[in-house]
């Protein structure tokens, strides 16, 4: 039976100690940091803006430490600016490999490298993109 109590009372302090701690107010070095003082050394008061700059900044930790839904870290995208399009892929020509295209290409960079990219292109050599079609030709009598 008290194995049953020690278990249910690791739980509920398991379960009080995951929860998100309630308002947080400034700490001393908070205050500390928005403090105002003369040009000769006397202190004048505290920066209300600093203030708010400090209190902001904990409500949106706050925020994103709770997990709220409401809350994005990034702004929200209109759904049609969210990908950019992909331009269509051309089927290889007749030309390529018979139109089944080929396996690789070969290009030059600007400093004289080449770069081999894997997929179907139409040429061996700085070729564009295309999709294999697989081309009947008529039997001849």
């Amino acid at each position: 039976m008290t194995r049953l109590f020690y278990l249910l009372g690791f739980a509920v302090a398991g379960t009080l100690w995951g929860m998100p701690a309630g308002a947080q107010s400034l700490s001393s070095g908070d205050y500390e940091q928005c403090s105002v003082y003369s040009p000769d050394g006397e202190y004048v008061g505290l920066s209300t803006e600093c203030l708010e700059r400090n209190r902001a900044r904990i409500r949106h930790y706050q925020d994103i430490g709770s997990g709220n839904p409401s809350y994005s870290a990034r702004p929200a995208i209109p759904a049609g600016q969210r990908f950019r399009p992909i331009p269509p892929i051309q089927s290889c020509p007749l030309w390529a490999n018979a139109g089944q295209g080929y396996p690789s290409t070969v290009s030059t960079g600007p400093h004289g490298q080449f770069f081999t990219y894997f997929g179907t292109f139409d040429s061996m050599v700085n070729g564009r993109r295309c999709k294999a079609e697989i081309h009947f030709t008529p039997r001849y009598n």
